[in-house]
């Protein structure tokens, strides 16, 4: 049988063989003749019933961690859910917004690099320069094409700031 790989049950361990045993037994002793139809359905639900996972008995554990702790203290585990949920809230807003400046950052780099002053502080010579150059072009394409809005914004703070 492929179901019966050995199981531990209250701390025993029952081996795959004595789990293929006690199947059969019990099958054997429920069971008036072989079904005709859905006995494999049906050995597979007997199987589950005797060697599935067990629910934990939560009353039991939740009185034991009662006796020992208390009662809970539902203010408490509301306040908590709260401001966990809050602080995460604030990482990800904080994320966001740290995330947009650095995109701000780069489409104004690329139009200052591509059209502005910056096209002519580009440092190297021959390959390396043409390299870089060929770098900015192609981050203010994909800028143009991906936030249009952002460049022309990007570009308006460079000609105020007298760097376009």
């Amino acid at each position: 049988m492929d179901w019966c790989k050995g199981v531990t049950i209250n701390g025993v361990f029952i081996k795959p063989e004595q789990q293929a045993n006690q199947l059969v037994t019990e099958a054997r002793r429920n069971w008036d003749e072989w079904p005709a139809i859905g006995a494999t359905k049906q050995l597979y639900a007997l199987f589950r019933r005797i060697f599935g996972p067990r629910e934990p008995d939560y009353g039991t554990i939740s009185r034991q961690w009662e006796k020992q702790y208390g009662p809970p203290d539902r203010d408490w585990s509301e306040k908590f859910i709260r401001a966990a949920t809050t602080a995460l809230s604030d990482k990800r807003a904080q994320f966001l917004a740290q995330k947009a400046d650095m995109d701000r950052q780069a489409i104004e780099d690329a139009v200052y690099y591509v059209e502005g002053k910056g096209s002519l502080e580009i440092e190297g010579k021959g390959k390396e320069a043409r390299e870089s150059q060929a770098f900015w072009m192609d981050a203010l394409e994909l800028d143009k094409r991906n936030h249009p809005q952002e460049v022309e914004e990007a570009r308006e703070r460079l000609r105020q700031e007298g760097k376009l």
